[in-house]
């Protein structure tokens, strides 16, 4: 039996647009625009105007180093460090940044845990104003950026 032109169309339309919306009900589209080095921060869900703001990765951060403390220490051990260097490596491949203990003491405070995304925040900033807007998510400097 032959579907009709119009339910076809119809299925295709809604597939489009459920394929359109985005994982964190964001205006920002990771594949359109987006420097590749910033699609790590869009986990931590952009706001609908595509901005993101440094106290709201600071927070999600807070919420990751609590849930891989499976011993509720304050810090993470080589176990610790372990799954979560599998998970990231599960979730983003080649393109995944380990943890690493800079310190060399054995263990990951919050600082350490925090570092790489907070080093990205900080590049993608380019006013320094605490907020990426969906342009800085680009890459592109606006104009009143710091040198």
């Amino acid at each position: 039996m032959r579907k009709a032109p119009g339910k076809v169309l119809a299925i295709l339309v809604v597939g489009l647009l459920a394929g359109c919306s985005s994982q964190h009900g964001s205006s920002i589209d990771p594949n359109r625009g987006i420097a590749p080095q910033a699609l790590p921060l869009l986990r931590f869900g952009p706001d609908e105007d595509g901005s993101l703001t440094r106290v709201k990765v600071v927070a999600g951060l807070k919420k990751e180093f609590a849930a891989a403390d499976s011993n509720h220490d304050g810090v993470l051990d080589s176990d610790e460090v372990r799954a979560v260097n599998e998970r990231r490596w599960q979730r983003d491949g080649e393109k995944a940044s380990p943890l690493v203990d800079w310190s060399r003491d054995g263990v990951l405070d919050f600082k350490e845990f925090a570092a790489i995304d907070l080093s990205l925040f900080d590049q993608f900033d380019a006013n320094g104003d605490g907020v990426l807007t969906a342009r800085e998510f680009t890459g592109k400097k606006p104009a009143n950026s710091r040198p």
